[in-house]
């Protein structure tokens, strides 16, 4: 254990730049990260030791702050803290790390697949030049796999030194979610929408489409009918007290089937965000007024980024009560 903590907090400047470049898309690659998190890990004396790491969003959103520490363990009472951001103008993910032994790293982000990695330039360690690197997988709503390894052959093998693994904490409100149920009933009334539409060639086309909500089966749930020149559909949502979230089903005239129930719940800044089981995708309504909302469809891709395919901009109608 002695070892895995010493290569973590060499005291050492890194000022170079990475090379690997990043998507624009990733700007949010590593949002999934934000929460209070239980660490655990396996010692080499067949103990356990226990962690805790709370990270939080920033800047309006722009940076993610962690702050980790060693409760239990050969280790206890390390400290240390990040501050991670994505550099539009570099287009990469960019950390640094500092701890309570006075260490100092910088990383650059990349990915493998669905892995998230933050890497550090060549670093010069007992006459070898060595790259260390923090790997984020196996990442699920409430829990991933993080590897802190080491390659003294410029990237081409590595070594685990240390595997913590992480669940999200029965107390966590720092992640922004809450199982308060989404105020979907200020959305009863009519809503003429703006539709933008991302086709396979990367263009944003835009049409203008019906959406009309009403509550149904005496206030228990809310039905809506959406009406665009390319679809027309249904959603019943109702409230689930046993989960603590709000259920939604779609069907359409463009198939014969019903989706998979989706949940939604709500952000400290009142952003509905809805999702399936497996996190394949996310809608959000967002920018919530009384008379204007914004939506937005992102798909998750294979590296585990989500990318925005479809947007709305909607006005309530203003001649029709918003009561049904």
């Amino acid at each position: 254990m002695k070892n895995k903590i010493y290569l973590l907090v060499l005291g050492i400047c890194l000022n170079a730049f990475g090379q690997t470049e990043l998507p624009n898309e990733n700007e949010n690659y590593f949002n999934f990260w934000v929460g209070k998190w239980d660490a655990t890990w396996d010692e080499e004396d067949g103990k356990i030791g226990k962690g805790i790491n709370i990270v939080t969003s920033t800047l309006d959103g722009k940076s993610i702050h962690e702050n980790f520490a060693i409760t239990e363990g050969s280790q206890k009472g390390f400290k240390g803290a990040s501050i991670s951001m994505y550099v539009p103008f570099l287009k990469k993910w960019k950390q640094s790390w500092n701890d309570n032994l006075q260490s100092y790293y910088d990383f650059t982000g990349e990915f493998e697949g669905n892995k998230r990695i933050f890497k550090t330039e060549p670093i010069k360690i007992k006459e070898k030049e060595v790259i260390l690197r923090m790997v984020f997988h196996d990442i699920k709503k409430d829990s991933f796999t993080w590897d802190w390894e080491a390659s003294v052959d410029a990237g081409k093998t590595w070594k685990q030194n240390w595997q913590i693994f992480y669940t999200r904490a029965k107390d966590d409100k720092i992640s922004g979610l809450s199982p308060e149920k989404p105020d979907f009933t200020s959305f009863i009334g009519n809503w003429n929408c703006e539709v933008y539409n991302l086709d396979k060639d990367g263009n944003w086309n835009v049409a203008n489409a019906k959406w009309e909500w009403r509550t149904i089966l005496d206030g228990k749930a809310i039905q809506d009918y959406w009406e665009s020149p390319t679809v027309k559909g249904t959603n019943i949502r109702t409230f689930n007290p046993k989960t603590g979230s709000w259920m939604n089903a779609w069907v359409n005239d463009q198939s014969n089937t019903i989706s998979e129930i989706w949940t939604a719940n709500t952000k400290d800044d009142g952003t509905i965000v809805m999702t399936d089981d497996k996190r394949s995708f996310e809608i959000r309504f967002y920018n919530i007024k009384q008379d204007s909302f914004d939506w937005k469809w992102d798909v998750r891709q294979e590296d585990g980024s989500l990318k925005t395919i479809s947007k709305i901009k909607g006005n309530r109608v203003k001649t029709t009560s918003s009561k049904s």
